[in-house]
C-alpha cells in the first residue's frame, strides 16, 4: 500500500519508507512475542501518519485503508482496542 501511494505521488518515498520501517519493526516484535514494543511501534506509525496528514503532506482519505490495516495488524482484540481508543475516536 505504501509503495502504491508513493508511486502515485500521494506520499513521498522517504515518508513511505519511514512508515514501512515502523511496520516491519512491529512485525518483528510480535514474532518475538514482545507485544508491548510492537504496539509502541504501531503507535509510532500512527503518530507519524497523523503528523503527515496534519501537515498536509498526505490526505486522510489516501491513508484511511492503511490506518484500518494497522488496527487489524496485530490480530489481538486488546491491542486493536488500545489503538482504536487512542488514535481513532468515533
Amino acid at each position: 500500500m505504501l509503495d502504491q501511494l508513493a508511486a502515485a505521488g500521494k506520499i513521498s518515498f522517504g515518508n513511505a519508507n519511514s512508515l514501512r520501517v515502523k511496520l516491519e519493526a512491529a512485525k518483528k516484535q510480535f514474532e518475538r512475542g514482545h507485544s508491548t514494543p510492537a504496539v509502541d511501534q504501531l503507535e509510532a506509525f500512527i503518530n507519524h501518519l497523523d503528523a503527515l496528514v496534519g501537515s498536509g503532506q498526505v490526505l486522510g482519505v489516501d491513508v484511511a485503508e492503511i490506518r484500518a490495516f494497522v488496527t487489524r495488524y496485530p490480530g489481538s482484540v486488546v491491542v486493536r482496542s488500545r489503538l482504536v481508543e487512542k488514535h481513532l475516536p468515533l
